[in-house]
């Protein structure tokens, strides 16, 4: 992995299997006997809310965001906005040792 001279608005941009990434995001799930739980956020602020190509919305979606300049890799943008989407409640130790 390595960080990319292209950017988009100025956001830092990683290189990950030859694909240029500024997002990243973390889909929390485990699964119990055949059952698959997911941890996703809701979304109540309209404004937020993303429309698919077919005009579904959005309100249910994992942790995730835009890259800052004070991120080294793919994955301290992903473990760095699930922290803050989740008011600290998902540390960056937690998500590494999973």
């Amino acid at each position: 992995m390595q960080m990319s001279e292209h950017s988009s608005f100025d956001r830092p941009s990683f290189i990950v299997d030859g694909k240029v990434y500024v997002s990243a995001g973390v889909l929390v799930y485990t699964i119990d006997q055949s059952t698959i739980w997911c941890l996703l956020q809701h979304i109540t602020d309209i404004t937020d809310i993303a429309w698919d190509y077919q005009g579904q919305k959005w309100e249910w979606e994992d942790f995730g965001g835009k890259s800052e300049h004070t991120d080294q890799n793919i994955k301290d943008v992903a473990f760095r906005e699930c922290s803050e989407e989740t008011n600290g409640v998902l540390t960056r130790e937690f998500l590494d040792a999973c």
